[in-house]
């Protein structure tokens, strides 16, 4: 594969996850069975799994002055990703992530996830906004929404301004302006986060995919200025739409062990895919096969793949 450029600008966060097989009900105490720390964030999950599949990436993002921050800067470099864009802020701390994880007797897990910001609300423009002068370089930048949402837009408008393409998962949400939307070429939501943009159910009344409900849902979006539209819907798969396609790729039959770090596996390899020259649909499945293994290991980036582990 070609060498891949791109540019992530996000959070990076320290996760602490209590593993548990039945989450408390408000005032209700349990027994947990484990309690693990490892680097996470929206950003920094993202870089992993593209440095670690092997693309050129520069991570773009803020850490505290702490033990935390130094932790998250190893494992970016860890994952061969180029940590120059990442800065210091004196006065907070790294930004952090509470996660209550239930596996049940089978091992199938699901997640509560609380997010501290720290760092990753304190940094503004000004202080990365030496990436004017590097952007070009790059195929594609993504952004999420854990950082403050002024930077997302003044970098959005930057790549598009340079005809760079823009990803953006809109997670956790938060409304999007118009400008945000006409400056990003995929915006790729879950089914929740979509419902919460356009208070459209992607399901119908027995559970299953509507596609109708999905077109219409894009539909809403592209008049205020939106290109594209990659929903990513769990074990049921995943569905892209734009002006001219309609694509759905099912998911890999798999036993989910912690879903924490799904979406950004199944979005930074879509992006590696499509700056490798792959098609969407290809792209598409690609992404399934990563997020797939990410879904069936223990963690957030302790669990993304390599792109031999893909291969094999």
């Amino acid at each position: 594969m070609e060498k891949s450029k791109i540019m992530v600008v996000g959070s990076l966060n320290m996760d602490l996850t209590a593993t548990t097989h039945i989450l408390p009900n408000e005032g209700e105490t349990v027994f947990g069975d484990k309690l693990t720390s490892a680097p996470g964030g929206k950003g920094l999950n993202q870089a992993c799994q593209l440095g670690l599949l092997g693309a050129e990436i520069k991570m773009i993002g803020a850490i505290g002055n702490d033990v935390n921050g130094k932790s998250l800067l190893s494992a970016l470099k860890d994952a061969n990703v180029n940590t120059s864009g990442v800065i210091t802020k004196n006065n907070t701390s790294t930004g952090s992530a509470v996660i209550l994880l239930e596996v049940d007797d089978a091992g199938n897990g699901a997640n509560r996830i609380i997010v501290i910001p720290g760092a990753n609300k304190a940094f503004t423009y000004d202080d990365i906004n030496f990436i004017e002068s590097e952007i070009k370089q790059y195929d594609i930048v993504m952004l999420q929404l854990e950082i403050d949402m002024d930077v997302n837009e003044k970098v959005a408008s930057l790549a598009h301004k340079n005809g760079i393409k823009v990803m953006l998962n809109p997670a956790p949400y938060v409304p999007l302006s118009e400008k945000l939307l006409r400056n990003i070429d995929f915006l790729s939501p879950n089914e929740h986060e979509l419902y919460a943009m356009t208070n459209i159910d992607v399901h119908d009344d027995k559970g299953q995919i509507d596609v109708s409900r999905i077109e219409a849902a894009y539909d809403m979006l592209a008049k205020k200025g939106l290109n594209s539209l990659l929903i990513t819907l769990g074990d049921k798969g995943s569905y892209y739409i734009d002006k001219l396609n309609s694509i759905y790729v099912p998911a890999i039959p798999t036993i989910a062990v912690d879903t924490t770090a799904a979406g950004d596996s199944f979005v930074s390899s879509f992006c590696f895919a499509l700056a490798n020259k792959y098609s969407i649909e290809a792209a598409m499945h690609f992404a399934t096969r990563v997020a797939s293994y990410t879904v069936s290991h223990l963690g957030a980036s302790s669990s993304l793949p390599r792109l031999e582990e893909i291969e094999k």
